[in-house]
């Protein structure tokens, strides 16, 4: 069947250019070169190793617990039990 869209929009999926590269107001357009940035620097240098990057997480102290109470926020409430036994930080 006929599936084609016959009626045409302003502006849409329309180029601002001809195959010529002349605008609508028939001017030229100036020719675009890509400026490429040459480095010298491997990349290898600039990366960051996995050990380095994974250093900070190791380091961070553990903050989980097997007291229900204190999961929940109600540990600092209890004087009995969370004063005899210093938290829980691990390496």
């Amino acid at each position: 069947g006929q599936q084609r869209r016959v009626a045409k929009q302003d502006g849409v999926e329309s180029p601002r250019t001809d195959d010529q590269a002349v605008s609508a107001e028939g001017r030229k357009q100036p020719e675009v070169k890509p400026v490429v940035e040459e480095t010298t620097a491997p990349v290898e240098e600039t990366t960051a190793p996995v050990e380095e990057t994974a250093a900070p997480v190791a380091e961070a102290p553990d903050t989980t617990s097997n007291d229900p109470a204190e999961k929940s926020g109600a540990g600092e409430a209890r004087s009995d039990e969370t004063t005899d036994k210093p938290k829980k930080k691990g390496k």
